[in-house]
C-alpha cells in the first residue's frame, strides 16, 4: 500500500499547556476527542482529563478536570453532541476470571458519579485490551467502535501478526450498550499494533504507536465494512530515517484534512532516547491531500 507523508504543523508539551500542576509532570496521554474549540486528553497514569485549545496555545481555559476514577487512568474517550456526554474506557480489568474492558460516561461538568458498565466482549489480557473509542449515529440508533490493540484481538506473537486489525460494535440496547459484531479492518493494513481511533461521518481514523503512522478509510454507508483499502501516513522521521513519533496513542478529526493526535510517555528500558522528543505531547497535523 503506498503510503503518504503527515505534515506536522503544531505541537506542544501536554505540561507546557496547563497552568502550574504540582510535583507530578507525567501526562501519559492515552486518547482524546474534540468538542467545538476544545481537546479533551485522557491519560493511563492518572484519573483526570486536560481540557486544550485546539489552537495548542497555553490560554487561560486549559485546565485539568476530574476524571471520577480513584486512582485510575483512562485509555480512551469519546463525546455524544447530542446529550453531551463524555465516554470514558479503561483498557481491560480482571473481572471473574477474564479481562473486561470498563465504559464510564457523565458530563463530567455536573454529574458528582459517572454512570459505569462493564463491556461484555472478553479481552486476551490485562495490558492488551481496547485501545480506541469512537461514538457515532447511523440510521437513527447509537453506536460505540471500540479498537483492539492488537491484531484478531488478541496478544503475544498472534496479536502481532500485521494484517488482522478489528473493530468492535457496541450498540445502545435499553440504555446499555451491547456487542454486536467485529468488523474486520483490510487486509492490506499492515499495522502491528493499532492506538487511536477517531470517527468522521464515514471516515475512520486510527493509528499505531508501533508502526508510527495514520490509517484513513471509509465505512461503507449501509454495511459494517469498508470501501477499498484506505491511505496510509506516515509520521515524520529524524534526518537519518529514524522513528521520532514513537508514542502516538490517540487522534481526532478536526477536519476533512486536520487531526490531532496525542502521544504516551517513552518507555525508557525499551525505546531510545530521541523518542523523547516528542512524547507526552499533542501534535497537530495535516493529510497531504
Amino acid at each position: 500500500m503506498a503510503e503518504g507523508l503527515l505534515l506536522v504543523e503544531k505541537e506542544a508539551k501536554i505540561v507546557q499547556l496547563l497552568p502550574d500542576v504540582g510535583g507530578d509532570k507525567r501526562f501519559e496521554a492515552s486518547g482524546l476527542t474534540v468538542v467545538g474549540k476544545q481537546a479533551y486528553v485522557v491519560f493511563d497514569n492518572r484519573p483526570a482529563l486536560a481540557q486544550l485549545s485546539v489552537s495548542l496555545s497555553k490560554v487561560a481555559s486549559n485546565h485539568l478536570l476530574n476524571g471520577g476514577a480513584s486512582g485510575v487512568g483512562y485509555e480512551a474517550l469519546s463525546f455524544d453532541p447530542a446529550e453531551k456526554r463524555f465516554y470514558l474506557l479503561q483498557e481491560s480489568l480482571k473481572r471473574d476470571a477474564g479481562f473486561f474492558a470498563k465504559l464510564s460516561s457523565g458530563t463530567l461538568f455536573n454529574d458528582t458519579e459517572l454512570q459505569s458498565q462493564w463491556l461484555n466482549f472478553e479481552l486476551p489480557s490485562g495490558n492488551k485490551g481496547l485501545e480506541g473509542l469512537a461514538f457515532f449515529s447511523r440510521g437513527g440508533a447509537e453506536y460505540l467502535l471500540a479498537l483492539c490493540e492488537g491484531n484478531r484481538c488478541t496478544s503475544g506473537k498472534k496479536g502481532r501478526k500485521a494484517g488482522k486489525g478489528r473493530l468492535l460494535l457496541f450498540a445502545k440496547r435499553a440504555g446499555r450498550w451491547s456487542f454486536e459484531r467485529k468488523i474486520k479492518l483490510p487486509k492490506s493494513l499492515r499495522f502491528v499494533d493499532y492506538s487511536g481511533l477517531a470517527v468522521q461521518g464515514n471516515r475512520i481514523a486510527i493509528t499505531s504507536q508501533a508502526s508510527s503512522r495514520l490509517w484513513v478509510g471509509r465505512l461503507k454507508k449501509r454495511k459494517w465494512s469498508f470501501k477499498g483499502d484506505g491511505e496510509v501516513y506516515r509520521l515524520p522521521s529524524s534526518a537519518a530515517g529514524k522513528v521520532v513519533y514513537c508514542n502516538i496513542e490517540g487522534v481526532a478529526w478536526l477536519s476533512k484534512s486536520r487531526l490531532l493526535l496525542v502521544s504516551d510517555r517513552r518507555k525508557k528500558s525499551k525505546q531510545n532516547r530521541r523518542c523523547k522528543a516528542k512524547d507526552q505531547s499533542i501534535h497537530l497535523v495535516r493529510l497531504p491531500n
